[in-house]
């Protein structure tokens, strides 16, 4: 099965007009719909998607055979992130679920069980901002990038772990792994010219690193961490920007990476 993130009320086009009563296009001849909308919600649009009140984005499980689709996650908020565990029962994502999402800008990680629907939270739920969760190989801990600032949107994100189960969903719970650093995995850079992607992180085959990409003295350079006492490793140093990158395992267990660079 697939993973994929999508606005879509149902598993069709056909179900979603139904499920959001919206009338058929008008025939050739006849006149247009009218195009009011009923706003209820602080946060109905944004700059560049434009609006966003009636396109809450899902996860939902497509069959790469039949294409049937089956919706995975609900609510009112999107759904973000999406991560498979190792065993592929579980699927980890970044969402804003706290009771007044459009006016407090918080984000936990969440574990979907595939199977059943059933969600465990794996952070904080109070005023944190958590996000690209990664899987380690053990399918028991999830690497995710944040902070615990409360409400503070510009904070500074660090590389956390949290225990998949939900065990460590409470204050004071996960480790930061790279805190005694002075980077910040994760950031981006406002460019008109450089299209950035979604921070993430990738993790080594056997487990024992993580790999990040933070700016460091005006230039952006990809870093390897140690999951074991955090320590840092710089893989890249130049005067550029590696706005994308990407990494694969290698079948000697090493590891491939791929990365779009600007000097």
């Amino acid at each position: 099965s697939l993973v994929v993130r999508t606005t879509s009320f149902g598993a069709t086009r056909e179900e979603d007009r139904k499920a959001r009563r919206k009338p058929k296009p008008p025939e050739p001849g006849e006149a247009p719909r009218s195009d009011y909308r009923y706003l209820d919600r602080l946060q109905n649009m944004l700059n560049g998607p434009g609006f966003i009140d009636d396109k809450v984005a899902h996860l939902w499980l497509v069959d790469a055979a039949t294409g049937s689709a089956r919706r995975l996650t609900d609510g009112p908020t999107s759904d973000d992130g999406a991560a498979w565990s190792p065993d592929g029962t579980r699927i980890a994502f970044s969402a804003s679920r706290g009771r007044d999402h459009d006016l407090d800008w918080q984000f936990d990680i969440f574990a979907v069980e595939v199977a059943t629907g059933a969600v465990t939270r794996v952070t904080d739920g109070r005023g944190c901002v958590f996000f690209a969760p990664t899987w380690l190989p053990d399918g028991q801990t999830l690497a995710v990038l944040g902070h615990r600032y409360p409400r503070g949107g510009g904070s500074r994100n660090d590389i956390w772990l949290f225990a998949a189960d939900g065990s460590e969903a409470h204050p004071g719970g996960g480790r930061n792994l790279s805190g005694r650093h002075d980077l910040m995995f994760g950031s981006g850079m406002g460019s008109d010219v450089v299209p950035s992607e979604e921070p993430r992180l990738r993790v080594t085959p056997d487990g024992r690193h993580l790999l990040g990409t933070a700016p460091v003295r005006g230039s952006y350079e990809l870093w390897r961490i140690a999951v074991a006492d955090g320590a840092l490793e710089r893989l890249t140093d130049d005067r550029h920007y590696l706005s994308g990158w990407e990494a694969v395992a290698l079948p000697d267990g090493g590891l491939r990476v791929a990365a779009i660079r600007s000097a």
